[in-house]
């Protein structure tokens, strides 16, 4: 609602938020649209959720600790060691033939997201960063990982069933939006 006040666009759904990228001009629009979206669902209401039912243990509840630099090293060393098999991942399927009524959706979202990424400045890059990358990162973690999956495991007692519950969830969630 916000994003839309400040342009003076009316996005009743997803749809019409799409066809606006057929305009390069609604660029800047969608991007902002897009990162107070990932920013308000992700981040802003799974903290509130915390904050109001676990107010006394807020910083517990979340589990957040000191992570050694070493480990922050050592992760990205194994992420750049594994992408030539990610690579190769990505290889095998784009060989999968979709049938036809899928083919389109995936030209649709390729199209989409190419409009999306389209970079003219090094400030293009910074705030696609932090909308494509940042923001649904640590909120999806937050979200799914941090609140949702351990929701699940208190009430089921069942890590197995709180993981795959999550993970199913998070699935179809970041396929709607």
């Amino acid at each position: 609602m916000l994003v839309n006040n400040i342009y003076g666009i009316e996005i009743a759904s997803g749809l019409q938020l799409f066809d606006l990228l057929a305009n390069s001009e609604f660029a800047g629009f969608i991007k902002l649209y897009v990162g107070v979206n990932h920013l308000v669902i992700f981040i802003i209401c799974p903290l509130v959720f915390v904050y109001f039912f676990y107010k006394n243990k807020f910083w517990e509840y979340l589990s957040l600790r000191y992570v050694k630099p070493i480990f922050i090293i050592l992760f990205f060393l194994v992420l750049m060691s594994l992408y030539p098999l990610m690579a190769y991942f990505t290889f095998l399927l784009s060989k999968i033939d979709l049938p036809d009524f899928l083919s389109g959706f995936d030209k649709d979202a390729i199209d989409t997201l190419t409009k999306l990424l389209a970079m003219d400045s090094l400030s293009d890059l910074v705030v696609n960063i932090i909308i494509i990358g940042i923001l649904p990162g640590i909120g999806e973690e937050i979200l799914f990982r941090g609140i949702l999956q351990k929701e699940i495991y208190m009430r089921w007692r069942n890590h197995h069933a709180a993981i795959w519950v999550a993970a199913f969830l998070f699935s179809a969630c970041i396929s709607k939006l």
